[in-house]
């Protein structure tokens, strides 16, 4: 779009997905009737997900968030150690520029009490010129060294204001390097807390789904059971009902008498042929 190409047909949307961050994008729309171009970010989805009953999406996309977040604060964590570094290296620099400036007062201060004793024996005794040269030639040099040390003296000066200055620039942006550290630990805190609550639901759904196959597979154990007993049960009967048909033929039971109704009217019958065979 923004390099003058050819435009795709019946296509008014493009959205580009960051490396880092999945969750997150960019919206380029383009206008057919205004020829204009518009980019607008995409924001993470904060409400809840479409289908609470799928609950792996939701783990990985929690797991993708906690990488992101883990990555994001080992970077700050790196940038944090860098930064805590320059600090201590700035601060063992300025502390050795500090000791060298002692060191120089001391030399500026020894070269002063060098410079007042030599005005002083020049003042009080005028000596031979040999000895005069001599002393002028100490005074000379006692100025250069004094001068040496006030440059030497400036110069550090210099090098401390920039320090100070160095750390007046890092100390803001490590403070905001901690924020966003603390944000990110209690984000990956929140992060952790879901997880393992998605984890402790799905565990639970999967020991109940496993509880429900098991006494599926129960039932239909107890269904082969009384399956293979009731033709056990039909067995016995048709070998019954054979060997009877085997003494005499079978006689069709009146719809409605009970055993005891049957037994009556058999030891009726038992009485009556008794009777039959006496007389």
């Amino acid at each position: 779009m923004h390099e003058g190409g050819e435009l795709r047909r019946n296509v008014a949307t493009c959205f580009t997905m960051s490396d880092n961050d999945p969750t997150k994008g960019h919206a380029i729309k383009y206008n057919a009737h205004s020829g204009a171009i518009s980019v607008e970010p995409l924001q993470a989805w904060k409400g809840p997900a479409r289908m609470q009953t799928d609950k792996e999406p939701q783990l990985r996309a929690a797991r993708a968030n906690l990488e992101a977040a883990e990555r994001q604060w080992q970077d700050l964590k790196a940038e944090e150690q860098t930064i805590n570094t320059k600090i201590r290296n700035c601060q063992q620099e300025y502390n050795d520029h500090k000791q060298k400036e002692r060191r120089l007062w001391n030399d500026l201060r020894k070269a002063e009490e060098a410079r007042d004793r030599l005005k002083s024996a020049t003042t009080a005794a005028m000596p031979d010129e040999g000895v005069l040269e001599i002393l002028e030639q100490n005074l000379q040099e006692a100025e250069e060294a004094f001068a040496f040390a006030e440059g030497q003296l400036e110069d550090i000066f210099a090098k401390q204001a920039k320090l100070m200055e160095s750390k007046k620039a890092i100390v803001p942006t490590l403070r905001a390097a901690q924020a966003e550290i603390n944000q990110l630990e209690k984000e990956l805190d929140e992060l952790n807390d879901r997880s393992a609550h998605l984890e402790r639901k799905r565990a639970n759904t999967l020991r109940d789904m496993n509880n429900a196959l098991a006494k599926v597979e129960g039932a239909e154990k107890n269904r082969d059971e009384w399956e293979d007993a009731k033709l056990k049960q039909l067995d016995e009967v048709k070998r019954a009902t054979d060997m009877a048909s085997d003494i005499c033929p079978r006689v069709e039971v009146p719809a409605g008498m009970t055993r005891e109704q049957l037994m009556a009217k058999l030891e009726h019958s038992r009485r009556r042929r008794e009777e039959r065979e006496r007389m």
